[in-house]
C-alpha cells in the first residue's frame, strides 16, 4: 500500500534534485586553466597558450574567439595532448556549454 505523503513534502526533495542537476550544467565558477602545466620554449607556442589564457580569463570571454584559439593551441604537436585532456573535461564543457547557452 502507497504511504501518502503530504504534498509540501513531496516538493522539496524535487526541487533540491532540480538545483543539484542545475549546478552540475552550469558551473558557479569556470574551471582553472593549468597554464603553468604547459611546457613550451617556442615563442609562438607561448603566444598561442597566452591568447587563450587571456581570453578564458577575461571577464565575459567570447565562446568563438576561444574556439580560434583553442584550434591553434591545438595544432601545436608538443601541446595537443595535454590541452585536450584538461578542454574536453566535463566542467570545461559545462563552462563552454553555458556560454553557448547565454551568449555572453
Amino acid at each position: 500500500m502507497d504511504r501518502l505523503v503530504p504534498i509540501g513534502r513531496r516538493s522539496r526533495p524535487a526541487a533540491s534534485a532540480y538545483a543539484r542537476v542545475e549546478q552540475a550544467q552550469m558551473p558557479n565558477e569556470r574551471p582553472d586553466f593549468p597554464y603553468e602545466s604547459f611546457a613550451t620554449d617556442d615563442p609562438e607556442h607561448r603566444a598561442a597558450l597566452d591568447a587563450f589564457h587571456q581570453e578564458y580569463g577575461s571577464q565575459t570571454p567570447d565562446r568563438d574567439r576561444l574556439a580560434e584559439h583553442a584550434e591553434r593551441v591545438r595544432s601545436v604537436p608538443s601541446l595537443v595532448s595535454d590541452f585536450e585532456r584538461w578542454w574536453m573535461g566535463s566542467r570545461v564543457q559545462a563552462f563552454i556549454a553555458e556560454l553557448n547557452a547565454t551568449g555572453i
